[in-house]
């Protein structure tokens, strides 16, 4: 029996802090550095980030048995796959030990918006399939979607997978209830460091804290540090951090803040980062080893799988 996948959720209130780029990276460092098989899932579903790193020529060899990881999803738990044969998701392998999993192939805007509005219909109807047997024993539609998910990806990898990392939609909608599952091991808040980003993540910290049914284990991130002065800084970062919030913190399994900068540079680039050795990216690519490690420990100072 194949070990289970260390399922990480990467989460932000408010976009543009780096919270894509810092997943991919992340993801690269563990599978390129660490040797570790790591699948990133684009679940960003109404604004995919990762999905736009896969050229035409690339989305061109999905073979007829394979879906989008969209219309999969909606096939699978709109129960439409019944019709026929279960058929796989489509997954891209970008080197050895690191896989990509798209939302769908964005240069056919037409489809993915009209598979989108298929999406968030059946999310609107989902009281009524409640008490089906597909949910029953689950909290959330958030542990079904990810339960199914891991196994499926697990089954189609055929290989012991160490990391599957989740790119979650940014705020609260329909689908974030992927943010409140219990069965994701750990989640990555993102912050950029202003008052608005800091107070609206921790606004979603205490809602979690209300739909708890075991701990969820949190680390959070700081990123795109303004220069203003070291005084404002440190008020930010304790704006921030939940051991000055100890009624709160006590309802996580806190583990501390790290900071990431926001590399422009990258926007493009983030797939070569690793093999260029350009002084630019030389401190965040430490960041990058730091929160890796980070990560790795919190693992297996837990023995969370």
């Amino acid at each position: 029996m194949q070990r289970k996948p260390k399922t990480i959720l990467f989460y932000s209130f408010k976009g543009g802090v780096g919270r894509t780029q810092l997943m991919l990276n992340v993801g690269k460092f563990l599978s390129e550095q660490k040797n570790k098989k790591v699948v990133l899932v684009d679940f960003d579903l109404y604004a995919p980030g990762l999905s736009y790193w896969l050229n035409n020529e690339v989305m061109d060899k999905k073979t007829k048995n394979e879906e989008f990881f969209l219309k999969y999803i909606i096939d699978f738990f709109s129960k439409n796959s019944d019709k026929e044969a279960e058929k796989n998701i489509f997954i891209k392998k970008m080197n050895s030990n690191l896989f990509l999993i798209p939302v769908y192939d964005m240069s056919n805007i037409i489809i993915y918006h009209k598979l989108l509005i298929d999406w968030t219909e059946y999310l609107y109807s989902l009281k009524q399939h409640v008490n089906e047997p597909l949910f029953d024993g689950y909290y959330t539609t958030g542990d079904v979607i990810l339960e199914h998910i891991v196994n499926k990806i697990t089954e189609q990898i055929n290989t012991p997978i160490d990391y599957i990392l989740f790119d979650a939609r940014t705020g609260l909608t329909e689908i974030s209830d992927l943010l409140f599952s219990n069965f994701i091991k750990l989640k990555i808040f993102i912050s950029a460091y202003n008052k608005q980003n800091i107070e609206g993540t921790n606004s979603v910290l205490r809602l979690l804290s209300e739909n708890n049914k075991e701990k969820h284990h949190i680390l959070r991130i700081l990123s795109m540090k303004p220069k203003i002065n070291d005084k404002e800084i440190e008020k930010l970062k304790t704006m921030a951090n939940l051991d000055q919030n100890i009624s709160l913190k006590n309802k996580f399994v806190w583990h501390d803040i790290m900071e990431i900068d926001y590399i422009k540079e990258l926007a493009i680039e983030d797939f070569d980062m690793w093999e260029k050795n350009e002084k630019t990216f030389e401190n965040y690519k430490k960041q990058i080893s730091n929160i890796a490690n980070k990560i790795e420990n919190i693992f297996e100072e837990y023995s969370l799988e």
